[in-house]
């Protein structure tokens, strides 16, 4: 599933989603984008990379700062 930058999300296509999500037991990175997209009410898509990134990076700083 490939989602655009920019996508109105209807809620037909959201409730097709957590159905398909609940009969797979799973969600794709795309799914949860685009779920985590329409609970913000944003239109910008979150890079998971990105996610990722961040978090460890804080665990870093936390790891840190944790024996300093």
């Amino acid at each position: 599933m490939v989602i655009q930058k920019t996508l109105l999300i209807d809620n037909d296509k959201i409730k097709k989603i957590k159905t398909a999500i609940n009969k797979r037991k799973y969600a794709h990175a795309d799914e949860i984008s685009l779920l985590w997209q329409h609970a913000l009410k944003s239109s910008s898509v979150f890079s998971w990379g990105k996610v990722m990134l961040i978090s460890i990076i804080s665990g870093l700083v936390i790891t840190i700062t944790t024996y300093l």
